[in-house]
């Protein structure tokens, strides 16, 4: 019988979704919890510990942290309460129990080991130090150094394991991997700390885990709270002043020089990721770079004071430079541009003068600086913020003037809408009249 992840993954979805549903009153009976630490999923540790040479930092969710969890968003209260915690720690047994042995890509006895003990995100960083390594962190559910070792025992046949007993401070070695690997593992907590790399030893290791310290001015943290401030979402960052020098050693010339062109190397550092943060649920990409060195990389600044009706379900942010900036990225362009390339561009705006009365430079003059699809109570649709309404008029007046294209107002109330209408074909056309003759006013 074969179940797919994604079948599964909506299988959790559903319970963890019934687990949480309830009345307030139900609700209200249970307290929250006393700490984060006895909640069935904890959050990350490493991002408040890492190293000041910490140059890449990459968070894994534990799917029941990310779906289940607290965040700080209108779910916190139900998502905190003690009936939610007990049900996702039934929901985790009973798929553990019942689903995962039958699902072939989890047949793995390391992955298996980690269903069933795993209780955090899984934390990963790039360590510079004198030679470059990996920092690993999780927590499980595991309270003595035996029972880690039993663990560990279990991996022995996919050619891992440990090169001798953990010593008094939790500290040992793996034995088998490529790479050498040197861990720590505090039953107290159920912390393991993992660091692997070609130069890692004994002494390495021993060294750098008093850098391992609470640390909240580390660069890292300001993108993170912009993105996820949870702990519990998906998180990619990197210090790439730093790093590229490093990178650059790995990659091919032509690689490296297409960095360049996109002005990727003027970076100073760069995040993606998605999660919560300011109580609203986040799907970003940043990037911290100089003016002077943005090369390809566009300069917006987004004024988000649209309104919507209710609370909107969902918004995407479209940015637009302005004519400046435009002008600026077209001429970064044209630079590296062939005479042909050049004369198609030049073409291409004298088509648009000729047949529209408007050139692109006059789009990017009268709109933005953002198009936003909004979706709430009243539907969906898009928001265009103008920069000069006139100029935005005479754009939408040589659309209007195109042969077959009809351009009609109506007062309604106290708003003027504007129903535009492009005919493009026989077929288009036919299309178009139905759709008018049902919903003509947009």
């Amino acid at each position: 019988m074969k179940i797919s992840l994604a079948k599964i993954a909506a299988t959790i979805l559903l319970l963890v979704s019934g687990a949480m549903a309830g009345s307030p009153e139900a609700l209200a009976k249970n307290p929250p919890m006393a700490a984060d630490d006895e909640l069935p999923i904890v959050g990350p540790w490493l991002r408040d510990h890492l190293p000041d040479d910490a140059l890449i930092y990459v968070r894994i969710p534990h799917p029941f942290g990310m779906l289940a969890m607290p965040k700080g968003n209108v779910l916190e209260p139900a998502l905190r309460s003690r009936a939610n915690a007990e049900a996702v720690a039934a929901i985790r047994r009973g798929i553990s129990e019942n689903v995962i042995g039958i699902m072939p890509a989890l047949d793995n006895p390391l992955l298996r080991g980690l269903e069933r003990h795993l209780r955090s995100p899984v934390e990963l960083a790039v360590i510079a130090g004198q030679a470059p390594s990996f920092l690993l962190a999780v927590n499980l559910d595991l309270d003595s150094r035996a029972a880690f070792e039993d663990l560990v025992g279990e991996f022995s046949g996919q050619g891992a394991g440990l090169a001798g007993p953990l010593d008094e401070q939790g500290v040992g070695q793996l034995a088998g991997p490529g790479l050498p690997v040197f861990l720590r593992f505090e039953a107290s907590t159920g912390r393991l700390l993992a660091n692997a790399g070609p130069a890692v030893s004994a002494e390495s290791f021993a060294a750098l885990l008093p850098l391992v310290t609470r640390n909240e001015d580390h660069g890292m943290l300001s993108m993170e709270r912009r993105i996820d401030e949870s702990g519990h979402g998906f998180l990619n960052w990197i210090d790439a002043e730093r790093a590229m020098p490093m990178l650059q050693l790995m990659m091919q010339p032509d690689q490296y020089a297409s960095l360049v062109a996109l002005g990727l190397d003027k970076v100073t550092a760069a995040a993606t990721g998605f999660g919560v943060a300011n109580g609203k649920g986040r799907l970003s990409v940043i990037a911290d770079v100089p003016d002077e060195n943005r090369g390809l990389l566009p300069l917006v600044r987004n004024e988000l004071d649209a309104t919507s009706v209710g609370e909107p379900d969902a918004l995407l942010l479209l940015s637009i430079p302005t004519l400046e900036e435009f002008k600026r990225l077209e001429a970064k362009v044209l630079e590296s541009a062939d005479d042909a390339k050049r004369a198609q561009w030049a073409d291409v705006q004298v088509k648009l003068a000729t047949e529209f009365g408007f050139t692109v430079d006059d789009i990017f003059a009268a709109i933005g600086p953002e198009m936003l699809m909004i979706f709430d109570r009243a539907g969906d649709y898009s928001a265009i913020r103008l920069r000069d309404a006139k100029a935005w008029k005479r754009i939408v007046d040589g659309v209007a003037d195109l042969e077959g294209s009809t351009y009609e107002k109506r007062r309604i109330g106290s708003k003027t809408y504007y129903h535009i209408s492009i005919r493009t074909g026989s077929d288009l056309a036919d299309a178009d009249n139905a759709l008018a003759e049902q919903q003509p006013w947009v």
